[in-house]
């Protein structure tokens, strides 16, 4: 089936994939050729596909997927490359957090943004495992 991915700035990737998952409002989901047709928003966590056994991973914060006709569309707010993401600053970012949540007193907005932050961090150090 054919993939493609696209932000606001470009066209990031147009691809043929054998499967394709990412992460929804109720958890990760799967998407094979053949599948009905779906529209669903995205949220923060791993994107990826595999393409002849080898997995093309992301970290995307928010947007659309459409699954129509074999064709796979991402339209995404925010995404970021496997190959870019620094584990080691993922791991500090993500203990930086904690620390925050563990010891300050927050307002419920900040408090959302926070947690938001830290579950954008654990996808990037998710995927950046992806790269081995």
């Amino acid at each position: 089936m054919k993939i493609e991915i696209v932000t606001p700035y470009q066209n990031l990737v147009s691809d043929e994939a054998e499967e394709v998952y990412a992460q929804g409002p109720k958890g990760e989901f799967g998407v094979l050729p053949g599948y009905a047709h779906y529209v669903t928003p995205l949220c923060v966590g791993r994107l990826f596909y595999t393409k002849q056994g080898k997995r093309v991973s992301f970290v995307i914060d928010g947007g659309l997927m459409e699954v129509f006709h074999d064709r796979v569309t991402v339209l995404a707010d925010q995404i970021e490359r496997a190959e870019n993401i620094d584990a080691a600053q993922a791991k500090a970012e993500i203990q930086k957090i904690d620390h925050q949540l563990a010891h300050d007193s927050l307002e419920p907005q900040v408090f959302d943004a926070i947690v938001k932050q830290r579950d954008r961090e654990m996808a990037r150090l998710q995927v950046a495992g992806d790269k081995h």
